[in-house]
């Protein structure tokens, strides 16, 4: 049995491998199953025990990125909204090749929506830290919101058009952003 969720294990991770490379040259509607099987040296019968079609190996891509960041994220959410915003440009710049070819992809969803929660998350530090009083929780969705677009198309700039910031120095912009307005 561990035998087989093993083979599973690797099968998947040359079909995500094998679609990345894929999507670098086109998108993924355009990709076919046999030319993903061949790029991950799978034959079509094993990708069709796991998958329907290559939008569904893009969705697990997805998904994995998505449990990545809040494994990444988890640990510090509750050590202040510093560290958090540096593990978050940490963990954007450490995965930048992927979320580069997932944007190009216009697959990112996961990422607005890991900024928004992240957002939403800080504007809940500082309210109870009584900075924000006068809000109601309507009111701080959308200032979640209108921040969480903002810093996703600054962090967006900064991994598609090759910014040459560290990941300390992105967060120092973040932070007099947020210091500065919010």
């Amino acid at each position: 049995m561990e035998k087989e969720n093993q083979r599973i294990i690797i099968t998947k991770k040359l079909l995500k491998e094998g679609l990345l490379k894929l999507l670098k040259k086109k998108n993924v509607d355009k990709i076919t199953v046999t030319e993903l099987c061949e790029e991950a040296g799978i034959n079509r019968a094993t990708f069709y025990r796991h998958y329907s079609v290559p939008v569904d190996v893009l969705s697990d891509i997805e998904e994995d990125l998505a449990k990545g960041a809040e494994m990444y994220l988890l640990p510090i959410s509750e050590s202040g909204h510093g560290e958090l915003i540096l593990s978050l440009c940490r963990f954007i710049y450490e995965n930048a090749e992927i979320i580069r070819t997932l944007i190009k992809n216009k697959s990112d969803e996961y990422l607005t929506k890991l900024i928004k929660q992240f957002y939403h998350t800080l504007l809940e530090f500082r309210s109870r830290a009584k900075e924000l009083d006068g809000y109601d929780v309507e009111s701080l969705k959308l200032i979640s919101a209108y921040f969480a677009g903002g810093a996703y198309y600054m962090l967006k700039a900064w991994i598609t058009e090759g910014v040459k910031k560290t990941p300390e120095e992105m967060a120092v912009l973040i932070m007099r952003f947020i210091d500065r307005f919010i």
